[in-house]
Formats: C-alpha cells, sequence, structure tokens
C-alpha cells in the first residue's frame, strides 16, 4: 500500500505479531466488541502519521474434493487514506450482487520406493479442489481536487466455469476506460483501453490518453509474441509460466 508493505499475524491471545518488526500500529474495528478477532475493518498508521483504512474485504470460499468446504475473507482492499490535516483519499468499490470468480487447482502424488532391492513400492493419488470468490471492482477514488472514474465491461475470453454452474454467475469483467474529473464534474482527461477478445486469452492492444473533447493526444500501442498459450482454464504448462495458478 502506497509502496510499503507488512505482514502480521495473531497469536493465541488475540496479539497482533508483526513478522518484520514493521514500525506500524493496528487497529480493528472489531464485529461483536473487543472480546473477539472477529473485525470489518482494520486501519494501519505508518511513522510518518499516514492512516490506510482497509473496509473492503473479499470473501472466498474453499471446495475439497469430498465435497466440504470453508469461507474464509481471502483479501482486504484498501478503502481510504487520511493524512494529519484531515485529508482523505477514498476507494469506493462495486461488489455485484451474483457474480463470483472460479478458480480450480489439482494435485497428483507418486511415491516410488525400494526395499533391499526386492521389490518396489508405488502408490499414488490425485485431489481436485475450487475456490469461489466474491468479485469485487474498483470503481472511483475520490480525493481533494476530484475523482477519477474506473469504467468496465464483461470480459468474453474463456474462463473456468464449475460444472453444473450457470455461466451467468461468473462474470469477469475488463477495465475499459478512466476518466478524470474536477469538483465541478468536469472531465480533465481520460485513459481509454483497447483489447482483442476473439483469442484464447484478452490482449490489451492499445491505451489511449484522451484530451477533454475525448480526442486522442497519444495513443500507446501493444505487440505479442504470436505462440498460443494455454486457455486460462487448462492444467497445461506454458514456456512463460503465466498459467502457475492452475498448476
Amino acid at each position: 500500500f502506497n509502496g510499503k508493505s507488512g505482514s502480521f499475524v495473531f497469536d493465541l491471545n488475540g496479539n497482533i505479531k508483526f513478522l518484520n518488526n514493521e514500525p506500524y500500529r493496528i487497529e480493528f474495528d472489531h464485529i461483536l466488541g473487543n472480546n473477539t478477532n472477529q473485525f470489518k475493518s482494520f486501519t494501519i498508521t505508518t511513522e510518518d502519521g499516514l492512516v490506510y483504512t482497509f473496509g473492503q474485504a473479499e470473501q472466498t470460499r474453499f471446495n475439497l474434493q469430498d465435497g466440504s468446504s470453508s469461507y474464509y475473507t481471502s483479501s482486504w482492499y484498501l478503502t481510504k487514506i487520511q493524512n494529519n490535516a484531515g485529508d482523505t483519499i477514498v476507494s469506493n468499490y462495486t461488489v455485484p450482487a451474483d457474480n463470483y470468480r472460479f478458480r480450480k487447482s489439482s494435485s497428483e502424488k507418486l511415491i516410488l520406493g525400494n526395499i533391499d532391492q526386492l521389490f518396489a513400492i508405488n502408490d499414488s493419488w490425485s485431489s481436485i479442489s475450487s475456490s469461489t470468490d466474491k468479485v469485487i471492482y474498483l470503481n472511483e477514488i475520490v480525493f481533494k481536487q476530484g475523482r477519477l472514474v474506473f469504467t468496465t465491461s464483461k470480459r468474453n475470453d474463456p474462463y473456468y466455469v464449475p460444472n453444473g454452474m450457470s455461466p451467468t454467475l461468473a462474470v469477469e469483467k475488463k477495465l475499459d476506460l478512466i476518466t478524470l474529473f474536477d469538483n465541478n464534474n468536469s472531465i480533465i482527461k481520460k485513459w481509454q483501453f483497447g483489447y482483442t477478445e476473439d483469442v484464447g486469452r484478452l490482449k490489451l492492444n492499445t491505451l489511449s490518453y484522451l484530451g477533454q473533447e475525448s480526442s486522442s493526444v497519444q495513443v500507446y500501442r501493444f505487440e505479442y509474441d504470436t505462440t498460443l498459450l494455454p486457455l486460462g482454464s487448462s492444467n497445461s504448462n506454458d514456456p512463460y509460466e503465466t498459467n502457475s495458478v492452475d498448476n
């Protein structure tokens, strides 16, 4: 966050322990009072006095092959930054009611053994698991001089949908436009993203900087190696290991 990082855990008594002795202070907004470790947001105050609030949680359900599942908070999103003068930068998010991101993972283990060169012990097993994330998208960032608005639309490239699950629940979005407004709601500038979606993976082709009249001021173009990579839902390896999430 803002060029900083840190890691912490809770001990058996619920006290915070920083893993690398970061000079930060953490405070939690507990759900049922201070006698529980469940919380709905937390703040981090850094050594320069800036206060960072993480108030948007992403929930994940982890599904095992045996049919069991568990829920946990997989990510916390930054929602506000405040300085000593009281100025704030606020991030607002859109949480679609029934949109989810599905991921799958598989593993296989093989045991080969030998005892006194008399016989070999062979055993193998495989397991498949999946996770379901509640999709969250950054909608706007509001600050003292204006705001940034992020416009998205539905992605059409292939993505993983579990068997028996409606594809309408697995809607992914891409970033189309970033618009900078002043406090009078006048457009200052825009950044527009152009894609190709009729291939196995979404590809960013252009990034256009637009002026107040939506005319192109500068266009950046991207070229790619034409070697085809596996689909995002594939268990195949590719030479760049970009598909490691699914392996």
